[in-house]
């Protein structure tokens, strides 16, 4: 029993170490830009413009982390691919809240995103300062149109 005790303790502490490692690795940079799509039936994801396997992406997502995400769904993509991200980000220990996960609906073919938050619809970047600036001060009207 004092066994059980002993190891209970150290993998508390570990995942007490890890989640501190996390959130000081996350806070380290200021935004992680998501994209998914849905092509060919197969879901896509890319983490800072890189292409990312299935089984990897929580680990490629874990090691991009930061303060903001902003996520760029195609109109194609799931919703649990969006739900994906939030459960990552719960697994880092970070809640996703208005000021800190930002959702986008984003077809770089038409040239435009729709702030989900808002509706408001825009140009389509997925340049990071542009994207800073956007969520800064998330659009409250359209300004595409």
């Amino acid at each position: 029993m004092r066994h059980l005790a002993v190891v209970a303790i150290g993998v508390a502490g570990i995942l007490h170490t890890s989640y501190a490692a996390a959130s000081t690795s996350c806070d380290a940079r200021d935004l992680v830009i998501v994209e998914l799509d849905l092509v060919k039936n197969i879901e896509v994801m890319k983490v800072n413009e890189h292409p990312v396997k299935g089984r990897d992406s929580f680990e490629v997502f874990f090691k991009n982390c930061a303060r903001k995400t902003v996520i760029l769904a195609s109109p194609r993509a799931k919703l649990s691919q969006i739900l994906d991200i939030q459960v990552f980000l719960g697994k880092i220990g970070a809640r996703p809240k208005n000021d800190n996960f930002f959702i986008f609906s984003a077809s770089p073919e038409s040239g435009a995103m729709t702030y989900m938050g808002t509706f408001a619809t825009m140009k389509y970047t997925r340049k990071h300062d542009e994207l800073i600036k956007l969520i800064e001060s998330p659009p409250e009207e359209s300004n595409w149109f």
